[in-house]
């Protein structure tokens, strides 16, 4: 589902893999994988990140904590080692840049199993 600055994946085994097909998504503030039970893997990088957002380049992805092992494949991005606090839920922060040195900001709960490649 996409609706107004985020998308709700609700799917069973859902991949969204946003670096290898083009969108026409723009000014997406989240992605929801909290959908009850369902596992899904998201993929991206700081290139897409930066198509599919606004300003100030960062995507806020949420996840479930039944052990749905919901996944984000974070090609080019580093974890900064900071965490935030939305709503009573942790979230770890990572960063990449894209080939144009543009600073872009992945906000991802910490109960998504984040990849780092």
């Amino acid at each position: 589902t996409n609706s107004a600055g985020y998308i709700l994946l609700s799917d069973a085994g859902l991949e969204l893999d946003l670096i290898s097909v083009e969108t026409q998504i723009t000014d997406l503030e989240y992605i929801d994988m909290e959908d009850g039970g369902n596992a899904q893997t998201v993929f991206i990088d700081p290139g897409s990140l930066l198509n599919i957002t606004g300003t100030p380049n960062e995507l806020i992805i949420l996840g479930d904590a039944n052990g749905t092992n919901d996944a984000v494949q974070a090609t080019d991005f580093l974890d900064t080692g900071k965490d935030i606090s939305i709503g009573g839920q942790k979230f770890s922060i990572y960063e990449g840049r894209t080939v144009d040195d543009i600073l872009t900001t992945l906000i991802i709960d910490d109960d998504i199993t984040v990849t780092l490649t």
